[in-house]
């Protein structure tokens, strides 16, 4: 009976014992690759001005600048399945070395198309510019993007006064994690972008001021990243505080 009573008590530690694997970094995210942008230019109307990037895993990310439905700032969304299929068709599938690098008029009022194409072999990035009818590849490739910008349903990460703010301090991040899941964990995700920490802003908050890599990652982007990774509640741009005279 007293062996029994060993055994079943002993049972009962090993499943109460906390997992070690609870406090185990998370391997790290695969590196999103942009694949398509697209940058317009203004005119001397009311032409639409952003500037798109599309990756290979459907994340879209805007610059949008002026004439567009949503207000000036920085936004992101993820794209259907079905648009992305045609979108990395035409990315693939055409012979880019046959297209021109330029379709262009001389008449300064018209908007310009700054398309660009990347590849994991980066000989093959391809960068055209058009403000006339270019090839039916480019044009399809700029309307559906164009389309893109004015249609999809955007999340907001920055906005336009944090834009234009002097103080902004791009090279520092302040990311509020939840409680459960710790910064080296966060660090080991974003491993391919230096994602590092550099003090904790609360010691009653898993609240820290982190700095990345900028040659891997744009400023735009990280913020987009870690934005959508979940269990980060809150991310955003450091800035210098100003002096009261």
């Amino acid at each position: 009976m007293k062996w029994i009573f060993f055994v079943f008590i002993s049972i009962l530690l090993i499943q109460c014992k906390p997992s070690s694997k609870l406090l185990e970094p998370k391997q790290e995210q695969e590196a999103e690759f942009k694949i398509i942008s697209l940058n317009k230019t203004p005119c001397f109307g009311r032409c639409a001005t952003f500037a798109i990037d599309i990756y290979n895993s459907g994340l879209a990310i805007l610059d949008a600048k002026d004439n567009l439905s949503v207000k000036r700032g920085i936004y992101y969304t993820t794209i259907d399945a079905a648009t992305l299929s045609r979108l990395k068709s035409l990315h693939s599938n055409t012979d880019w070395t046959k297209v021109n690098k330029s379709y262009m008029m001389n008449i300064p009022d018209l908007p310009v198309a700054h398309l660009n194409l990347f590849f994991k072999d980066s000989l093959k990035n391809k960068f055209v510019r058009s403000n006339t009818e270019a090839s039916p590849e480019v044009e399809s490739l700029i309307q559906e993007l164009s389309q893109l910008a004015k249609s999809e349903q955007w999340t907001m990460v920055l906005k336009k006064d944090d834009i234009i703010d002097p103080n902004m301090m791009y090279e520092l991040l302040q990311v509020n994690i939840d409680t459960s899941k710790t910064i080296e964990s966060l660090e080991k995700a974003f491993e391919p972008y230096g994602l590092k920490h550099t003090r904790r802003i609360s010691q009653f908050m898993n609240f820290w001021e982190m700095t990345y890599d900028s040659s891997k990652v744009d400023k735009y982007e990280i913020l987009v990243f870690l934005s959508r990774y979940p269990g980060v509640y809150s991310v955003k741009f450091n800035r210098k505080l100003e002096l009261r005279e």
